[in-house]
Order: C-alpha cells, then sequence, then structure tokens
C-alpha cells in the first residue's frame, strides 16, 4: 500500500474494520446516509457495508468484517474491461487534490477488491469531496461525493450495534475517582 500525501492533515482513529461482502442474499439494509446505503451481513465473517454508486457506474462498497482488523473496499466499473478472478490488480484512489493511494487489489466478481487498507486512508476517504479512480494508468471515473464521512460513522455505530451486541453506542460519562 503507497500513500502518497500532497498535503499534511491530521488523521483521525477510526474504529471499525472494512471488508467486501461475501453473501449478499444474507444482507439487510440498517440506514441510509447520502447517497449511500449501510447493510449488516451477519453471515459469514460479520460485516457492516456502505455501498454507493456514483459517477459512470462506478459501485463502490467500504465495509467492517468483525473476523480481521483491516478495512477493504470494493471497485465495480464497466471501464474497468474483464476482471479475472482471483488475480493480483492494482488501483489508485485519488481524494480531492491531496491524497493519492495506490491499492493493491484482488479480481473478483462483483470487481477489484483491496484489503487492508489502513485507517489513515479511510480518514482521507471521509474527509474528500471528490474522487478519482486511476487502473492501468487511465482515469475510470472521476466524480463528486458526499457523505463520506457520515457513512464512516454509521458503519461504526452499524459495527458497535451488531459485532458488540449493543443497542446504539453512548459514551460513559465521567464519574468521580474513589480513593
Amino acid at each position: 500500500m503507497k500513500h502518497e500525501a500532497l498535503s499534511c492533515f491530521p488523521v483521525f482513529a477510526v474504529l471499525g474494520i472494512l471488508a467486501a461482502p461475501a453473501n449478499a442474499s444474507e444482507m439487510r439494509e440498517v440506514g441510509k446516509v447520502d447517497g449511500w446505503s449501510i447493510v449488516h451481513d451477519p453471515a459469514g465473517e460479520g460485516a457492516c457495508y456502505a455501498k454507493g454508486t456514483f459517477g459512470k457506474e462506478t459501485a463502490l462498497t467500504f465495509g467492517m468484517v468483525a473476523s480481521n482488523a483491516g478495512w477493504i473496499a470494493v471497485v465495480s466499473n464497466p471501464a474497468l474491461g474483464q476482471i479475472q478472478a482471483g488475480a493480483d490488480y492494482e488501483i489508485r484512489y485519488v481524494f480531492g487534490t491531496k491524497y493519492v493511494w495506490s491499492e493493491k487489489a484482488i479480481g473478483t466478481p462483483d470487481g477489484l477488491r483491496s484489503e487492508g487498507i489502513g485507517e489513515e486512508f479511510v480518514d482521507d476517504f471521509a474527509r474528500a469531496s471528490s474522487m478519482k479512480l486511476v487502473y492501468q494508468g487511465k482515469t475510470i471515473d472521476s466524480f463528486k461525493v458526499t457523505g463520506n464521512r457520515d457513512a464512516v460513522a454509521a458503519l461504526n455505530q452499524c459495527y458497535v450495534t451488531f459485532m458488540h451486541g449493543a443497542t446504539r453506542y453512548v459514551p460513559s460519562e465521567p464519574t468521580e475517582a474513589r480513593q
């Protein structure tokens, strides 16, 4: 994974793990946030996903799986051409004009799946207002995105709710220390 920072902004920590859907038939929608559908898949790894379609037929899926500690993303677009399942690829995510991420990807029936994405990537994604995808040296799509920060927050809420059995995350109140 290669990150080329064109500008320096503080990075905030984001709880969670991102993944691609294992079995779409098990998924159920748990919310909508600014063009993103938030879905929960209780099967297999147990996961929460943010799914959206942008630009020229680009389908993006970001998710959080409980079984491993890595973020992943799945990109699908007809401009990718024929993708061989299991083959190795590389895709570049350009967030705004400030951050460029080169990610290794694996071909799947759903598109290109990048695994083990770091929290810094998710942080850059959350603050982005536009996105460009570059594959094999060519821009396959460029588009505006909205609600990314809210989608990441909704993924975190989904994770807390479904992976930890909580009904809703409520931060604890400070109490007086006992001596």
